[in-house]
């Protein structure tokens, strides 16, 4: 089991010397026995030798290298660089339960110290989470101690949800209720998204039971923020006490602004600016170069960034980083730190393209960092390897992979097929942003007995000559010279570290598909659905590849088309933009001279206002929401449709006129939600599936033939799925005779439906009043007001906006959560006022037609 792994055993000074020496002795017998070596056994206040010091390693001393250290503390002078290395650290109690079990257990659940307060949490996320929030979440889990997948499994010991009603939900709930004896019981808890917010605020693992679903105690007390219920019931006694006894004043005088490329809901934004405060910074929401010191973003473009690049002052970094320096309470640069630590390329390395690679002889988070490495660049990071692979990263000349590699996967020649090449290469290549020589001899060292490939992981840093290729137009104009974009919202599908804690279906997750001609549906679409969303949203990554249907085939739609494109500036005219900055329409005023409370309205306004593509290359232009489960695309496939005149984009954006959607069934996601205010067809992602599969037998079909042979028309929704299932998720009655579908996708309110409204928004609604507003102004909605739900009175009769020139007021407010609200809202006795649900939108939305406000009052 321990086989190649090289053990540092550390004494702690609280144990009785007795009781340490006998554990000592317990667990050197049962690494030597599992064929591991143990470099040395020292006291924890020993420093006369750090055993992770390189440099105190000359070439004449035959000390190896560590691999693991097991400690039950961390007052010893290898542990900072042992958590900079990545290198394991656990206590004795990992290395007894693993032989036990028969295999490595996951390191993470080890670990000594106390600031890893998620240890014992394998988190999963419920898909109706905002992306932004689930991805967050995500990276707090990690940077606390836990494990995450975005899959349950029988180890999950947490998923987050906000109600009951989504299919990781309703499987949890399932498995819970349906354990039959003890042995079989499944403990999985499934709480609100504030347990994660208040424990990470808190800095310790807070009780779950005030959050569980499906009766919270924590909504029930009306407001949920962790500074409302600090005196609460809710909160264990002490906890105020703790709150300010933990207050540091570690990121002091420093202002921080968090950009909206995270596209975070509102919760979870209030969670990061009091975790910021209770450090001692301050958060800003409006971005300036003179006050703001730390910039917080996911990539490497947008205004503020490229501005925030060309100061000499501003600190640039992610949120890793951030929960990095607060978990370590140690201040490093993020281009001193990790390389995942600063905003990344949102467009990947071209060189990259449908690399496959995998990784062997690393573990715990080295190997959670080199995957991300991998994706980020644009390859495939397979879990396993096959002959399909290009290149295996080792640390070290042993192991199964790299013996298949290295002997018997040879070609004509006699030289292996699969590159073999140690971490550097990949740390290089994503440092340099350039896909570098790979048969360099640094490249190819794999260690030693004193020095391993390992324990110098993370060594590398980010150039910062380099960073300056992001400071052209819009931060993207050198970038795409070499890269092709990708979409923003990938969630790796897991960073555990040991594979035993995959579901049992994950051993195919990662295997690549075969993309040379022909191919079969079952093995290019084959594996597990959270395998195929880390790959969907890998081919979301990808890069817009969309407009135009439907329109040659008509006459008169393709006069009013051509009598739009008169009306509408040339792309030769139009002022560059970035695909991100619209997500900050709600956030942040880009234009300083515009009323802050009309920036919103007007961006949007001027955003809808969308600029078609001169040419009409593209027959499809399709957006994908849903599919993963059905299929899965990377970027030969999306090219290959191009070029018959498929385009299919990754997210929603009005740069871009769509007119399909593509999606298994009917969705309320934001992205199916917006579609619907242009698309004048929905298709079943089976119609995606057969182009591929016809272009896989013949790659040279014309874009008319291809059409001929394949009528899009027989893949619409309702030929998938019966009229009576989706005029049900439509919202129609059973007894219903109209095709809810065609109705649906025929009508004439497409981007008019709520035009002249004006809204009021409580800040409670699931998703966050920023996506909320997205979707309704993308449907016409003239103006909105954000409502906090601790108003009342005269202070709540004043923040709201009429929603017409009758004086009509009407508020979309949350059932549970806004109770306190909607009771004030009622006490103002208005004339002409409605509180209704969220689903009165989205039945309008579906029916092209505004509801009745009576079956949604609240």
């Amino acid at each position: 089991m321990f086989y190649g792994s090289k053990f540092l055993l550390i004494k702690s000074s609280s144990t009785p010397d007795l009781e340490a020496d006998t554990e000592i002795e317990t667990i050197s017998k049962l690494i030597e026995e599992q064929y591991g070596k143990i470099v040395a056994v020292k006291e924890a206040h020993d420093n006369k030798k750090n055993y992770l010091d390189v440099g105190e390693r000359a070439d004449h001393d035959d000390t190896p290298s560590v691999t693991h250290i097991i400690t039950r503390s961390i007052q010893f002078i290898e542990y900072n660089a042992a958590r900079k290395s990545m290198i394991p650290v656990t206590t004795p109690d990992w290395i007894i339960d693993s032989v036990q079990a028969g295999k490595c257990l996951n390191f993470k659940s080890y670990n000594p110290d106390p600031k890893y307060f998620l240890k014992d949490c394998f988190v999963c996320v419920a898909d109706n989470l905002p992306v932004g929030d689930k991805e967050v979440i995500y990276a707090g889990v990690k940077a606390f101690g836990g494990n995450y997948l975005d899959v349950l499994t029988k180890y999950s010991t947490h998923l987050i949800a906000v109600d009951l009603s989504n299919e990781k939900s309703i499987i949890a709930s399932s498995a819970i209720s349906g354990a039959g004896s003890q042995d079989d019981a499944i403990d999985i808890k499934i709480v609100l998204p504030h347990w994660i917010d208040h424990s990470i605020t808190l800095g310790r693992k807070v009780d779950e039971k005030p959050y569980l679903l499906p009766d919270p105690a924590l909504l029930k007390s009306g407001n949920s923020s962790i500074t409302s219920q600090m005196n609460s019931s809710l909160m264990e006694s002490g906890d105020l006490e703790k709150i300010s006894q933990s207050k540091s004043e570690f990121l002091k005088n420093k202002t921080f602004y968090i950009s909206s490329d995270y596209n975070l809901s509102e919760r979870l934004s209030n969670t990061l600016d009091l975790l910021i405060e209770k450090n001692g910074g301050k958060v800003t929401k409006s971005f300036s170069s003179e006050n703001v010191d730390v910039y917080i973003g996911k990539y490497r473009n947008g205004v503020a960034y490229v501005e925030s690049s060309k100061s000499n002052r501003i600190i640039i970094g992610n949120l890793h980083w951030l929960y990095s320096i607060i978990v370590s309470n140690e201040w490093v640069l993020p281009v001193n730190s990790n390389l995942l630590h600063y905003p990344s390329p949102h467009i990947p390395l071209d060189g990259f393209k449908d690399l496959r690679i995998s990784v062997t002889n690393y573990s715990g988070d080295a190997r959670a960092y080199l995957s991300r490495l991998i994706t980020l660049l644009g390859g495939t990071f397979t879990k396993s390897l096959t002959k399909e692979n290009h290149y295996l990263i080792a640390a070290k000349g042993e192991g199964k992979k790299y013996l298949v590699a290295k002997d018997k996967w040879l070609d004509e020649n006699g030289e292996p097929k699969i590159k073999i090449v140690n971490h550097l290469w990949l740390e290089e290549c994503f440092s340099k942003w350039k896909f570098l020589d790979d048969d360099q001899q640094k490249y190819k060292y794999l260690g030693n007995q004193q020095i391993s490939m390992e324990s110098l992981i993370g060594s590398t840093k980010l150039d910062e000559n380099v960073l300056k290729i992001w400071t052209g137009k819009d931060g993207e104009e050198e970038e795409l010279k070499t890269a092709k974009k990708t979409n923003s919202d990938n969630v790796d599908d897991s960073m555990s570290e040991d594979e035993s804690t995959q579901s049992a279906a994950s051993s195919n997750a990662n295997k690549p598909k075969v993309v040379e001609p022909p191919v079969s549906l079952t093995s290019r679409y084959g594996g597990r659905s959270a395998a195929k969303k880390a790959a969907l949203k890998l081919q979301d990554n990808m890069s817009d590849l969309n407009q135009y249907q439907e329109i040659a085939k008509s006459s008169r739609k393709m006069k009013s088309y051509m009598e739009e494109l008169e009306r509408t500036a040339t792309p030769t005219k139009r002022k560059p933009t970035n695909d991100d900055d619209t997500s900050d329409k709600f956030v942040t005023p880009l234009k300083k001279k515009a009323k802050a409370e009309k920036t919103p309205v007007q961006e949007v306004k001027q955003e809808v206002k969308i600029v078609k593509e001169s040419a009409p290359r593209f027959e499809v232009i399709a957006i994908m929401t849903g599919c993963e489960s059905e299929i899965t695309l990377n970027r030969t496939d999306l090219s290959k449709l191009a070029n018959v005149g498929i385009k299919v984009i990754s997210d929603f954006s009005h740069k871009h006129a769509i007119n399909t959607l593509i999606a298994p069934k009917i969705l309320r996601t934001e992205k199916f939600l917006r579609s619907l205010s242009q698309v004048n067809k929905i298709v079943h992602p089976n119609y995606i599936a057969e182009v591929l599969e016809k272009i896989a037998v013949n790659e040279t079909w014309e874009k008319a033939d291809l059409f001929k042979a394949i009528s899009i028309d027989d893949y619409t929704l309702d030929k998938s799925l019966s009229v009576k299932e989706i005029n049900t998720e439509l919202g129609y009655s059973k007894s219903s005779k109209i095709n809810g579908l065609t109705n649906l996708t025929l009508s004439d309110k497409h981007g008019k439906l709520f035009e002249g409204l004006k809204l009021n928004l409580s800040s409670c609604l699931n998703g966050g009043v920023e996506v909320i507003a997205k979707i309704l102004m993308d449907h016409g909605m003239t103006e909105f007001q954000t409502i906090k739900n601790n108003l009342s009175g005269n202070n709540l009769k004043k923040a709201l906006i009429e929603s017409s020139e009758d004086g009509k007021h009407i508020l979309i407010a949350h059932k549970t959560k806004d109770a306190k609200l909607i009771t004030a809202f009622k006490k103002l006795n208005l004339e002409n006022a409605e509180v209704v649900e969220w689903d009165w939108c989205v039945k309008s939305i579906f029916k092209m037609q505004l509801e009745s406000y009576d079956d949604y009052k609240l």
